[in-house]
């Protein structure tokens, strides 16, 4: 008849308790899950906020650079004609100001229904940077006085200098280029304000925030169409992993009572162990971890009994000397077993030391007191009680008050001394429960306390 695994979960009907124990856990269950899948929105909308203000802030930066440089080449242009229209005058040795600030005057004019954009300041510098000509729109002269606190420089090579500002809600730059007739002599300096046209200026608006608007929202949406294939891949993988728990914990149960059935023993004896050891851990405080090793630890505690030979390990009668030191050696063969599984290592403490004693008189390494992992000072006094409190095929089932008293001898020299008083507490509830029994009721207790402490 095929084996049921201990770790298979019992239908809620068959024990009212666990059936409360069970939906206990798939709460908690589907809390974690939930906390999970808010803590993974938060993340990701903190992180599509991040980065569609960074790539939106990108793309705002790219979009004004590309409106200077439209702004920049439309004043440019309008200052390059002006420099064209006066090199003449200016190139003489006694330029005519008046007939400068005229041609000024006339060009401006004919460019303000021409062009949108428009000089309401222009200037004319001689070679020597002194001024020869000028002339302003009425009643915008406070715009140069804003520009004039900026102060600029003169450029020293053939390069245009200019600053934007934006004064009102409307964009104006300064400009500042050299004059050179054919042959490179330089005959002057044009410096002129330039207000950009609003028509323009408004256009490159609109088509920054219509760039800006889709770079965030593509942002968002990619990012909101990804988390649900995060969620989605973070089931499949708590799906996997919960499977290959399983199959871990099932091979814990299989290997155990294997080793078990062979020591005349029943599987039975490995679930009652397991219980009184996490009860005594809880106790004393040992975290999950830790409460994790011992499990493995309480499963696979004689798993090297699988190196002794049959007539030693189902011997009958008391061992010899001879025997028992061959006896000994299952500890070794247990620690070579194990430590090959990346998994099972941290049951070493368990297989190594649960044969170990307090006052050193134990084995294979005589190690005393606090020496001994703490997990296999537990295990050594569960162990003890569960053989003393069950049926062998040398002995009775001892009471529970006989088996106080045998722990309670041992007291220092194999046990110890603290954790024992800690076992003192629970040893009656945990007899009066389990001792001696061989039903699926211990089955059902062990799926809940392997579950609790491995699966939530």
């Amino acid at each position: 008849m095929q084996q049921r695994s201990v770790f298979s979960i019992a239908p809620l009907s068959e024990s009212p308790t666990l059936g409360v124990i069970q939906r206990i856990r798939q709460l908690l269950a589907f809390s974690d899950i939930y906390r999970l899948r808010k803590t993974l929105l938060i993340r990701f909308s903190l992180a599509a906020i991040l980065l569609s203000l960074g790539l939106g802030g990108a793309a705002l930066f790219y979009q004004l650079e590309q409106m200077d440089e439209l702004l920049v080449g439309s004043a440019r242009h309008e200052s390059v004609l002006i420099a064209a229209l006066v090199s003449g005058e200016l190139s003489k040795s006694k330029p005519d100001k008046q007939l400068i600030e005229s041609q000024l005057k006339t060009f401006i004019d004919s460019r303000r229904d021409f062009s949108g954009g428009n000089f309401i300041l222009s200037e004319i510098h001689s070679p020597y940077r002194k001024k020869v000509a000028e002339l302003s729109h009425s009643g915008l002269t406070a715009i140069g006085a804003i520009f004039d606190r900026y102060g600029h420089a003169f450029p020293n090579d053939n390069s245009f200098v200019y600053k934007k500002l934006l004064i009102y809600g409307q964009v104006y730059m300064r400009v500042l280029l050299p004059m050179t007739v054919p042959d490179g002599r330089l005959i002057g300096y044009f410096e002129g304000i330039y207000r950009a046209d609003p028509n323009m200026v408004s256009e490159i608006k609109k088509s920054v925030f219509a760039i800006v608007t889709f770079v965030i929202i593509s942002v968002l949406v990619t990012t909101f169409f990804l988390y649900p294939l995060i969620i989605r891949m973070h089931r499949r993988i708590l799906r996997s992993s919960h499977e290959l728990l399983t199959a871990n914990l099932h091979s814990l149960e299989v290997l155990g009572s294997s080793i078990a059935k062979r020591d005349s023993d029943t599987h039975q004896h490995n679930y009652r162990v397991v219980l009184y050891s996490v009860k005594l851990a809880e106790l004393v405080g040992l975290d999950t971890n830790a409460i994790r090793s011992l499990i493995k630890g309480a499963f696979l505690h004689d798993v090297g009994k699988i190196g002794i030979s049959d007539l030693i390990l189902l011997k009958p009668g008391r061992l010899d000397v001879e025997e028992f030191e061959i006896m000994k050696t299952h500890v070794q063969h247990g620690v070579d077993i194990v430590a090959n599984s990346p998994w099972l290592r941290d049951a070493l403490d368990v297989v190594h030391g649960h044969h170990e004693k307090v006052d050193g008189s134990g084995y294979p390494q005589g190690l005393s007191g606090s020496d001994i992992p703490l997990s296999a000072r537990i295990f050594a006094i569960v162990d003890v009680f569960d053989a003393l409190t069950s049926v062998r095929p040398y002995k009775k089932a001892f009471s529970l008050e006989k088996t106080m008293a045998i722990l309670e001898d041992s007291r220092g020299n194999h046990f110890d001394s603290a954790l024992l008083d800690t076992f003192q507490e629970v040893a009656a509830e945990l007899y009066e429960k389990y001792a001696g029994r061989d039903d699926e009721g211990v089955e059902r207790d062990m799926n809940e306390v392997v579950s609790r402490h491995f699966i939530l």
